[in-house]
């Protein structure tokens, strides 16, 4: 971890910043959130049953939420916005 310090009260305190999160392939829904920068309401929003079509693809496991990596950043892709087209090589 790379090695910071930030003053405190006149005093340089060390702070440590984690260099990468490493993401499972797996998420519950909090770590979902966090991952793709939401807060966890509105992700529970887009599980409703009438949003179902608009959010994200989950698993519910014994009544557990889990959303596949693969899932959330292919909803990203699908929902990206004006700049560059893909396709134009």
């Amino acid at each position: 971890m790379p090695f910071h310090a930030f003053e405190w009260k006149g005093k340089a305190m060390p702070q440590t910043v984690p260099a990468a999160i490493q993401w499972s392939e797996n998420m519950r829904a909090s770590e979902a959130a966090r991952y793709l920068g939401l807060s966890v309401s509105k992700l529970a929003k887009l599980r409703m049953r009438h949003n179902q079509a608009v959010g994200p693809r989950y698993a519910k496991l014994c009544g557990v939420v889990i959303y596949r990596r693969r899932d959330l950043d292919e909803w990203l892709k699908s929902n990206l916005v004006g700049g560059a087209n893909e396709t134009a090589e």
